[in-house]
């Protein structure tokens, strides 16, 4: 004899070799280094970066404003120095990767409008960095998108 009664339909939402979808870390408000390499990033295990975006929390300084975005131990291996400094930078302003690694920075979006996400890199075990050649003034929030390479082996990534 059959059963008229009907079971409940299941789904397998689990990734099994599927790629993620991503993740997210932010570091809030995070000042500009004195004439150093500062730390924006911590990451563990191997990361394949798929978006940093800066969105200037605190008006940068007048003059001399020249960052470099790195890894450790090489300062300008994602974005090398702006052509022009981003000098008064306001609040609010959005500082996106140049469109390949180690390229100068491009100026600040200032107003609405669609922007070219900078190819994908790779991290493994490293800092993401940022250096300044001179003392400058101001704070911008980063946000990194990024999944892990190897789903099954554990990557992290905090903000420092």
């Amino acid at each position: 004899m059959s059963s008229t009664t009907k079971g409940f339909a299941y789904r397998d939402l689990t990734y099994h070799g599927r790629p993620e979808f991503g993740r997210s870390t932010v570091n809030f408000a995070k000042t500009l280094p004195a004439s150093t390499t500062g730390n924006l990033f911590a990451v563990t295990g191997s990361i394949l970066v798929t978006g940093l975006v800066g969105v200037v929390s605190t008006a940068l300084q007048a003059s001399n404003v020249s960052p470099t975005l790195g890894v450790t131990g090489l300062p300008a291996a994602i974005a090398a120095a702006p052509a022009s400094p981003f000098n008064a930078t306001a609040l609010g302003s959005v500082i996106v990767m140049p469109l390949t690694p180690g390229g100068a920075l491009p100026a600040p979006v200032v107003a609405s409008g669609a922007i070219t996400l900078a190819n994908r890199f790779e991290v493994t075990a490293a800092n993401i960095t940022i250096t300044t050649a001179t003392t400058v003034t101001g704070a911008i929030t980063w946000l990194l998108s990024w999944v892990p390479l190897m789903p099954k082996i554990a990557a992290t990534v905090a903000a420092v």
